[in-house]
């Protein structure tokens, strides 16, 4: 992969449908890291489609 020809992206993907996700682990500016709570776990997690380019966040609780 040779990044100064371009985007590295391309060369990983060579398609639109494509989908990233992050859970955060620590507190960062971007995703909240694991937590403990009365009510459970809870997660903070960022998904993108490529094809959109839309962010989503998804917050969680697992019981």
């Amino acid at each position: 992969m040779k990044f100064e020809t371009g985007s590295p992206s391309n060369d990983i993907m060579k398609s639109e449908n494509v989908f990233f996700a992050a859970t955060g682990v620590t507190d960062e500016d971007w995703l909240k890291g694991v937590r403990y709570s009365g009510e459970g776990i809870e997660t903070s997690s960022l998904v993108m489609r490529a094809k959109s380019g839309t962010p989503r966040c998804i917050n969680g609780v697992s019981p």
